[in-house]
């Protein structure tokens, strides 16, 4: 077991807020958007690369032992196995583009396999909202605070970039039309999967995210007494590649979800 967690939590908040200032000073001077694809589906711009750049320094400087894997850069780390640190530096880069202000920061120290702590920065500043946890731990307040509701089922989902994992998506809104208050499509998967934590929304689902997106979020969620599961119904767990998650506020309603595919 990695010793100290408070103390690599506090690094990765440092981290964290340091790569939202540098967003947030970018998105003050201005920008140029790239495309990484042929179809132009995803985005990218300086922050990415630049918050990755910054972060990995930071957590290097605190931990230099503690290997890295980020979305722009990648990193060499096994999945399963080891302890390093899991980085999406920059969540919702079209809704940035496009001046949507949902976008964040996602950093995960995993453990053997298991997202032990997680630390969220929202963009853009004037939202600026940190939310922290330790698996088992600590949290910040924030993620005490629980919303109450009286009205339907609060769903909330984003499309695949591969066209035939939309499917998934059509028939879950569907199915849910009459006892949901919509589904909300979010340009961000770390924010609807810590609005699943936060008890802003009920059941946040994609057929396609990859662990990055997933592994911050996941710790406040468990911490809150919800579930991440896999497409199959399973606790879900980092691994290489892309995978279906659903996250919600309880098992049950989790493969009540699922059970509609």
């Amino acid at each position: 077991m990695v010793e100290n967690l408070l103390d690599h939590a506090e690094a990765a908040v440092i981290a964290a807020e340091k790569a939202g200032s540098l967003v947030d000073e970018i998105s003050t001077r201005g920008f140029t958007i790239e495309r990484k694809d042929v179809i132009g589906r995803d985005l990218q711009t300086e922050a990415d690369r630049k918050s990755e750049e910054l972060i990995k320094h930071t957590l290097h400087r605190f931990n230099p032992g503690i290997p890295f894997c980020g979305e722009e850069f990648g990193g060499q780390v096994d999945f399963e196995k080891g302890t390093y640190w899991l980085v999406d530096p920059f969540d919702g880069t079209s809704n940035f583009a496009y001046g949507i202000p949902l976008c964040a920061i996602s950093i995960a120290l995993i453990v053997d396999g298991k997202p032990t702590i997680g630390v969220v920065r929202e963009i853009p500043e004037s939202r600026g909202r940190i939310l922290w946890a330790i698996d088992g731990g600590a949290a910040l307040p924030t993620l005490d605070r629980k919303a109450t509701w009286s009205g339907g089922l609060r769903i909330g989902s984003d499309w695949p970039r591969t066209n035939n994992l939309r499917t998934p998506v059509i028939e879950i809104m569907a199915s849910v039309r009459k006892e949901s208050d919509g589904v909300r499509i979010l340009g961000s998967a770390v924010i609807g999967l810590s609005y699943v934590a936060l008890g802003t929304l009920d059941v946040y689902f994609n057929p396609e995210l990859l662990a990055l997106d997933v592994a911050a979020a996941s710790v406040f969620i468990k911490r809150m007494g919800g579930v991440v599961l896999d497409m199959q119904g399973n606790d879900w767990r980092p691994r290489e590649g892309k995978q279906g998650v659903i996250a919600a506020k309880d098992r049950k309603l989790a493969l009540n979800i699922l059970g509609r595919l």
